[in-house]
């Protein structure tokens, strides 16, 4: 799994009070029903522990609630459809915990920055209302079975920095809009089946880029020079596709840079510059 490197899901929150956290027990069974009666709990997290069924309706009426996180547990199902009546939730994390679907019901929430849902069994299409979610920074779904293509709409999330799509089945282009978000840091869409080219003036809309992970994919074409316009640039991995032409030398103004990946494609070097 991929998570941002500044901060730890959940970590800005959770000494938020009043709390309940009953990380990494060894917990069995089914979530107790009767949690659902601590109705003014801010922080609920039962992380890292053996639960297993399906979530419980009734522990959506945490209508104070910031933060969920059930990540590594053995659950089953479908998340709720009652998750839209968290009008205050601002984080929610169900990593490794076996959710099958994402209800269209989460578009509602507005107050939520992040949300991490990776290495599970999600199928399908990307929830399209996932792009209501104007408050949304981190949007981590990696290691699913989600497929189709990434939609347009994900431009319309202002504030987005962190999307972690990689090692699902996604295919087709990447929206154009993506390469014109100036709040995005991370872009990881590694190990799908993408395909076409990075678009000329890549680069230019991306002012604050930091990691861009495109990896195991099919996508061609040339490596765009304006690649150097995403200065803020420290890991760029672009291996195992099937570009093609030459080598940017413009690749070696990016200062920032630290981690660089072309291994596998079907580029060449201008042998007669200095």
């Amino acid at each position: 799994m991929i998570h941002r490197t500044d901060t730890e899901p959940g970590k800005q929150y959770l000494y938020t009070s009043p709390i309940l956290n009953f990380g990494f027990n060894n917990f069995k069974g089914t979530i107790p029903s009767w949690l659902g009666a601590l109705s003014e709990l801010q922080t609920f997290s039962l992380y890292g522990n053996q639960l297993s069924g399906s979530i419980p309706t009734n522990i959506f009426n945490f209508s104070a609630v910031q933060l969920i996180d059930l990540t590594y547990n053995q659950l089953s199902g479908s998340v709720p459809r009652e998750i839209g009546n968290l009008t205050m939730l601002k984080m929610i994390s169900l990593d490794s915990s076996n959710p099958r679907e994402i209800p269209k019901e989460i578009g509602t929430l507005d107050q939520l920055e992040e949300m991490s849902v990776q290495s599970n069994v999600l199928e399908g299409h990307l929830p399209g209302t996932i792009f209501n979610m104007s408050s949304l920074i981190t949007l981590a779904l990696t290691g699913n079975s989600l497929n189709g293509t990434i939609p347009d709409e994900i431009g319309d999330l202002p504030k987005l920095e962190f999307l972690a799509l990689h090692l699902n089945n996604l295919n087709g282009l990447i929206p154009s809009r993506v390469f014109n978000m100036p709040t995005i840091q991370t872009l990881a869409l590694s190990l799908n089946h993408l395909s076409g080219s990075l678009p000329a003036n890549i680069g230019l809309g991306v002012p604050n880029l930091q990691e861009f992970f495109v990896e195991e994919n099919e996508l061609s074409g040339l490596i765009p020079n304006f690649i150097s316009n995403a200065s803020k640039i420290t890991m760029l991995n672009l291996g195992l596709n099937s570009f093609s032409g030459l080598t940017p030398s413009t690749v070696c103004a990016l200062e920032n840079l630290q981690r660089l990946n072309l291994q596998r494609n079907y580029l060449t070097i201008d042998t007669s510059s200095p």
